[in-house]
């Protein structure tokens, strides 16, 4: 799965973020094809969270920076994906004690989260941001040559 060029390039700690999801979604499809997930899913959910609780915030503060006006919603969707995550932590944390390490249910769930947020949150609402940021540079690249 490539995303090179899902957005314009106008914020690439977005595109850089992009692309490790994209890699590790990969990673995660092979292990299932190859009936592995349940080894390497604990690496995935520990990587989105370790996204929502970094990445995440990194970008509502960049929001804020440039006043984006749909930042309240789009924070919303940022909380929901936390949550999320935490509820795929809770998943595996219940299976844990019957000695399993993952599952190939959790890990068909997992896949279907971050599938969900490429499509309808960074490939939609990432790519409105950066076609904001984009224009509000450029803008702001013109009152300056003025």
């Amino acid at each position: 799965m490539s995303l090179t060029g899902g957005l314009d390039g106008s914020i690439t700690f977005i595109d850089e973020q992009l692309e490790k999801i994209a890699m590790r979604i990969d990673n995660l499809r092979l292990a299932v094809k190859w009936k592995l997930c349940r080894y390497d899913i604990e690496n995935m959910i520990s990587f989105l969270e370790e996204y929502a609780k970094v990445q995440l915030p990194e970008e509502e503060t960049h929001m804020c920076n440039h006043g984006y006006p749909l930042y309240l919603s789009h924070k919303e969707k940022h909380k929901r994906f936390t949550a999320q995550m935490h509820e795929l932590r809770e998943e595996l944390l219940k299976i844990r004690p019957f000695g399993y390490k993952g599952s190939y249910e959790l890990s068909v769930r997992t896949i279907q989260a971050v599938i969900d947020w490429l499509n309808e949150h960074i490939m939609q609402d990432d790519s409105r941001l950066s076609e904001f940021m984009r224009k509000n540079r450029h803008n702001k690249n013109e009152r300056e040559d003025r």
